[in-house]
């Protein structure tokens, strides 16, 4: 018998595998970002359907056997579309994308993982399109420094995010993102 992890996980992308299974991207609290796979979850009886449709957080049961991870419990899940103004979720597409392309896989970030529930925490409140960008910058940033691609110190701060110049911010992630060979 394979061991369960219990961790919370942000869902970055999902996708359907076979005839009823679906795969998971998920970025862990203990793991990093892991594919991971749930058996018979498209069937109409699956009890772990309905507790990932439209979410972004949830706590997860996961399994590490021969044939990679897999999604044995889902319980509590949080954070839900709902919550979100269009312009906030456009731009959490983005950042998840920049996650499974900077962030190394299977590698436990805590740091990063702790920032990214503050930002989605943060953009569930926000309705401003200037404060969305901003935000987005700045935890932008903190993905590529806490990747090893940007120099510098943590930015993502709620309390201090004005004194930024974010023109400067913006020019120096394109040219860490465009230096990345990635």
């Amino acid at each position: 018998m394979y061991p369960k992890y219990q961790s919370k996980a942000l869902l970055l992308a999902s996708y359907p595998l076979k005839e009823s299974d679906k795969a998971f991207v998920l970025f862990t609290e203990r793991f990093g970002i892991l594919h991971a796979r749930a058996a018979a979850m498209r069937n109409e009886k699956s009890k772990l359907r309905q507790k990932s449709s439209g979410y972004f957080l949830l706590d997860t049961v996961l399994l590490q056997g021969k044939a990679g991870w897999r999604i044995v419990e889902l319980s509590e899940p949080s954070l839900h579309l709902s919550n979100f103004d269009m312009q906030a979720l456009l731009k959490i597409g983005d950042i998840f994308k920049i996650l499974l392309r900077f962030v190394p896989k299977d590698e436990e970030n805590k740091k990063l993982f702790e920032l990214m529930l503050r930002f989605l925490n943060d953009m569930a409140l926000s309705k401003d399109k200037k404060e969305i960008e901003e935000k987005s910058l700045l935890i932008t940033h903190d993905i590529l420094l806490l990747s090893g691609y940007m120099k510098g110190g943590i930015l993502y701060n709620t309390d201090t995010h004005k004194n930024y110049n974010f023109t400067e911010l913006e020019q120096n992630i394109k040219k860490a993102i465009n230096t990345s060979q990635l």
